[in-house]
């Protein structure tokens, strides 16, 4: 049991950096395992000879006890990390139930134990005794809350920790039995639950790529299978590459784009270290205090990745993010930097309660806003076909963080920009989503035109346009370049996609961004009519990515969405 003068004098940090440490030394252990299957690879062709097969299957042998031991060292790292966060939460409840009782005004012994002063209420057997009791109990049973809180999560860390098997092969699992990427999370989620502790890091360590992107496993098994698959990935792109330049391939087409996709990989490999939860975020967001989960990854065309920062099976409020046009597995980074920033408000805004935000990349975004010839309504951002192919996956996803959520509904908020929120948009009227709020900042349209089609209580659905995004301007190519070229353009025509979510008929709740720079000079034309048009560089579209910038309003209005204050968003006109 917690005492109160426990949680008083408790320190996150020690377990967060215990949680690097392990983390670390599991990724040493990775790099040696990496090392040691492109050694086996040359074997056979160093060594001729009866002895080859055994060296060969030494050396796998001691790979497999390697991914084993990085599975453990790896959910080490998680349950501490999650730990510190729950310390962290722990203490700002104590520390709101303290201000609740210095406010009677109550004073709050070492033990947690709470008086009155008689000089500091009405006389004796004064009626009003009785409401300076009743907020004594309040005080006292809030202070009583957040010692319990911090009791029940260090006895549910010291489980966990203690539940970590060391070996691994005594508890093989057939492969027939994993269930299909795809497959219902309810019962994926069941079937996780009939499995062993030492089943389930069996099935981690040996079928990562079959476990990673299965929506209805926790997130902390993807995560250490997703790892996993990543390594895997990388080392098949690095042979492939010695491979190839020891063919006098390197300047080959073929050798450009396996580099390409190392490179990919290696970054997202880098930003998952760099969300470690050691209070120093990516891109200088102090005391962000999340670590990084990674819950899906997958290079094969355009690529896709899913990456959540904090993790979502323990949060109280979680968003997810669904990023636009042009988005792919290379551009995440700042993708993920959008996700961290909006983790960093919202815990900010209110410290009681965690966070948890997602970067759902798990689809095919569009590459561009048109054709290059100004045709459009197919393979660009005017077709509705990437978010269509979307619907299921996204859907599933979120069913998915309902199934393995640890303790009490949380707070889910689905957020979406530019085509993001399209897709967002579509998936709810088609598959329905189960969340509680939807955010669509620099929206082109969500498929529908009205909050209600939305299938969630409108009053939970929030929209925000910078005065000066482009995407206000048209409904198609050409709209859009007279509009720019006219400024005839308002925020109150339909959009690509639909009615606009910040018009007062969509229904549902705007709120304030900063405007943005203009999107043109007012002096510019465009140089001829159609056909071709000829956009002038003095087009500036830098308001249609600004919603997360230093100083935006929208962060704020998104971080109050969020931690479930929507109705306090300014700038609401509707």
């Amino acid at each position: 049991m917690v005492t109160f003068a426990q949680l008083q004098a408790a320190n996150s940090q020690p377990f967060r950096d215990s949680a690097k440490a392990y983390g670390e030394l599991a990724d040493w252990l990775v790099d040696r395992s990496d090392a040691g299957v492109r050694q086996l690879n040359l074997v056979p062709d160093a060594w001729d000879g009866e002895g080859t097969a055994a060296a060969v299957t030494a050396i796998k042998n001691v790979c497999v006890e390697v991914d084993d031991a990085v599975v453990v060292l790896q959910r080490h790292d998680q349950i501490l990390a999650d730990f510190a966060g729950e310390i962290d939460k722990a203490k700002a409840l104590l520390t709101s139930a303290i201000g609740q009782a210095q406010a009677i005004p109550a004073t709050v012994g070492p033990d947690g134990a709470l008086t009155v002063d008689p000089k500091d209420g009405p006389p004796a057997g004064h009626p009003a005794w009785g409401g300076i009791n009743t907020l004594v109990t309040a005080a006292a049973k809030a202070i009583s809350d957040a010692v319990q809180y911090a009791t029940t999560a260090d006895t549910t860390a010291a489980t966990s920790l203690n539940a970590l098997v060391p070996g691994l092969t005594s508890s093989p699992y057939p492969v027939e039995g994993i269930p299909p990427r795809g497959s219902d999370p309810k019962k994926v989620k069941e079937w996780w639950d009939s499995l062993t502790p030492s089943q389930q890091q069996f099935l981690i360590a040996r079928n990562p790529d079959m476990i990673g992107w299965l929506d209805g496993v926790p997130v902390t098994a993807r995560d250490q299978a997703n790892r996993l698959t990543l390594v895997q990935q990388q080392t098949n792109l690095q042979s492939e590459l010695e491979r190839l330049e020891g063919e006098g391939k390197k300047d080959s087409d073929e050798y450009k784009a396996a580099k390409e996709k190392l490179d990919t990989l290696n970054m997202v490999e880098q930003r998952l270290e760099a969300g470690t939860g050691d209070g120093q975020a990516a891109d200088g967001l102090q005391g962000n205090n999340q670590r990084a989960y990674l819950l899906g990854i997958d290079p094969s065309g355009d690529g896709k990745a899913i990456v959540a920062i904090g993790n979502p099976d323990t949060a109280d409020n979680v968003f997810t993010y669904v990023p636009g046009t042009s988005t792919d597995l290379s551009s995440i980074k700042g993708d993920i930097n959008r996700v961290e920033r909006g983790v960093f408000d919202a815990n900010n805004m209110d410290p009681s309660k965690r966070t948890a935000g997602i970067m759902w990349l798990g689809y095919d975004a569009p590459d561009k806003v048109w054709e290059k010839d100004w045709s459009f309504g197919t393979g660009d951002a005017m077709d509705l076909t990437y978010a269509n192919n979307a619907g299921a996956d996204l859907d599933r996803f979120q069913d998915g963080l309902r199934v393995t959520n640890a303790g009490a509904p949380s707070n889910n908020t689905m957020v979406g920009h530019s085509y993001g929120s399209t897709v967002i948009g579509v998936t709810a009227r088609d598959h329905g989503l189960d969340v509680n709020n939807m955010v669509f900042v620099g929206s082109p349209g969500v498929g529908v035109d009205t909050a209600p089609e939305l299938g969630i209580d409108p009053n939970n659905v929030y929209s925000s346009h910078a005065k000066n995004d482009p995407v206000l301007l048209g409904k198609d190519p050409i709209d859009l370049i007279y509009d720019v070229g006219s400024g005839q353009g308002t925020s109150d025509t339909d959009l690509i996609h639909g009615n606009n979510p910040t018009s007062k008929d969509f229904g549902g709740h705007s709120f304030k961004s900063n405007d943005g720079p203009k999107f043109a000079d007012p002096e510019v034309k465009f140089k001829a009519a159609w056909p071709p048009v000829t956009v002038d560089p003095h087009f500036n579209g830098d308001a249609h990515s600004q919603y997360w910038d230093d100083g935006n309003e929208s962060r704020t209005n998104m971080a109050k969405v969020v931690t479930g204050n929507g109705p306090t968003v300014t700038g609401d006109h509707k």
